[in-house]
């Protein structure tokens, strides 16, 4: 606090702070803070699209289809899913990790410490499963708001500019909510 002074015996603080910019490094400034908003948004994107691209959506509703090619109406009669799949009945529905009947055989003859073992696993994966959703869900969030605040500057940033302007309000019938939009005068720029 090399620049307080007191007058009086009282605390005198500067009121030229206020006025320490000019309006052209406010502007500059207010495009800097567009341009790192801008970027972040960016960034958020780009790994939102790299987090959908590495899930799986395994509990998705989406139903996937698995087409199996047969020569003739008898051939089609005679398939049986579980036999071409080589896994049990129940099974079947499953359109992700089936296992086929060989390793379920193979499981029977796991020692109780194994079996405890895989649960385990499987609990740990969901628990990651859920873990990367709820990140992906937050990111998003995060990307909404960064570019509503994206706009609101950038709108912020145009109002100050030269120009004269209009504000016009729309109403939307259905919803009955007020949309506030701004009309330039055309402008012959040289």
């Amino acid at each position: 606090m090399q620049s307080a002074k007191t007058k009086d015996g009282l605390h005198v603080v500067e009121t030229a702070e206020a006025n320490k910019y000019t309006q052209d490094q406010l502007q500059l400034m207010r495009t800097q803070d567009v341009g790192y908003v801008n970027l972040k948004a960016q960034a958020e994107a780009q790994k939102i699209e790299k987090m959908k691209a590495n899930l799986h959506r395994i509990g998705s509703t989406k139903r996937n289809k698995h087409t199996v090619f047969v020569e003739d109406e008898n051939e089609l009669k005679a398939f049986d899913p579980s036999k071409h799949f080589d896994t049990p009945e129940p099974l079947l529905r499953r359109t992700y990790n089936r296992p086929r009947s060989q390793q379920l055989e193979e499981n029977r003859g796991m020692s109780k410490r194994e079996k405890l073992e895989s649960k385990l696993q499987v609990k740990k994966t969901n628990r990651m499963k859920r873990a990367a959703y709820r990140e992906l869900k937050q990111r998003t969030h995060r990307h909404n708001k960064l570019v509503a605040v994206r706009d609101r500057l950038s709108l912020k940033k145009e109002l100050a500019g030269r120009g004269s302007k209009r504000k016009i309000r729309l109403y939307d019938e259905d919803t009955g909510d007020v949309q506030i939009v701004y009309k330039w005068k055309k402008e012959r720029k040289r």
